[in-house]
């Protein structure tokens, strides 16, 4: 029986550049295509099978981007990017497939639904760019004591990458935080300065203090939201077919017992003493 060769990375997307360049090497020599698997998920390994280590090198992953970019082309590449931050379960494999089709033939590949890898390739985008848009119009930034504006997050998909020029665009003035707090990373921009997201990032201390102005308009709007509900018309299984219930605990019309003037635990209100990473790097 032939071993199976499974290639071990990091879990993020220059990673996988960097096992998928090694499984191109390894298809070079009429191999089958070796397995993906992130490392530090429990996955039992096979019994003639072989684990190689795939190291992450951003010089690498850019050189195989480009590699299959210019087979592929960049929308196609996107595309792939966007499958990856997906939380479809089977997405590595698949996009390993995907990507290794799309050197070898081109962008029309990925035209080819009937291949179950490429579907769940477009089905995986497909459902990260919709949270990514969802995010958008229900993400709420809140001002905090030093003038930073920020916002909490937790989706299914990693939606930061598809977020910060959005966000950039329609703030550029303002200092803001995008926090993901499932993933601990978060989008930093500050006014005149190209966002960047900082992986590692969490809250320090107690407490996230509010603006005065903003606890007011908090304020305001909850008594308003109070206010218009009529209390014999209530229908909450409706409401929450119209707002999933996952989204309602970031907003502050649904949180009426939240202590006036904190947000979440932080001391520091200035996001740059939020960063546990000192040194933010560009998005994947």
């Amino acid at each position: 029986m032939e071993s199976e060769t499974v290639l071990v990375f990091d879990g993020s997307f220059p990673g996988f550049l960097c096992a998928l360049g090694d499984a191109l090497n390894i298809l070079s020599k009429n191999h089958p295509l070796p397995r993906f698997e992130e490392s530090g998920k429990d996955c039992a390994p096979g019994l003639f099978s072989i684990r190689l280590k795939a190291r992450r090198d951003e010089a690498r992953a850019v050189r195989v981007w480009k590699r299959i970019e210019s087979k592929a082309g960049e929308k196609a590449m996107i595309e792939c990017r966007d499958a990856f931050l997906s939380d479809a379960p089977m997405r590595f494999q698949a996009l390993g497939h995907a990507m290794a089709r799309l050197y070898r033939e081109g962008p029309r590949a990925l035209d080819d639904w009937a291949d179950p890898s490429m579907a769940l390739v477009a089905k995986a985008c497909l459902r990260t760019r919709h949270q990514a848009h969802l995010a958008t119009g229900i993400l709420r930034f809140s001002e905090l004591a030093g003038g930073t504006w920020y916002a909490p997050l937790d989706t299914d998909c990693d939606v930061l990458p598809l977020l910060g020029n959005h966000f950039s665009s329609r703030f550029p003035q303002s200092p803001f935080v995008i926090h993901d707090t499932r993933r601990g990373c978060a989008i930093l921009h500050d006014p005149g300065a190209r966002w960047t997201i900082a992986p590692g990032f969490h809250i320090e201390d107690s407490s996230l203090y509010l603006s005065a102005r903003e606890d007011a308009i908090r304020d305001a709007w909850r008594r308003y939201f109070g206010a218009v509900s009529i209390e014999a018309r209530e229908n909450p299984a409706l409401q929450a077919a119209h707002m999933p219930k996952k989204y309602w605990k970031y907003l502050p019309e649904m949180n009426f017992g939240q202590a006036h003037g904190i947000l979440n635990p932080c001391e520091d209100p200035s996001w740059k003493a939020l960063v546990s990473s000192n040194s933010p790097r560009p998005p994947d």
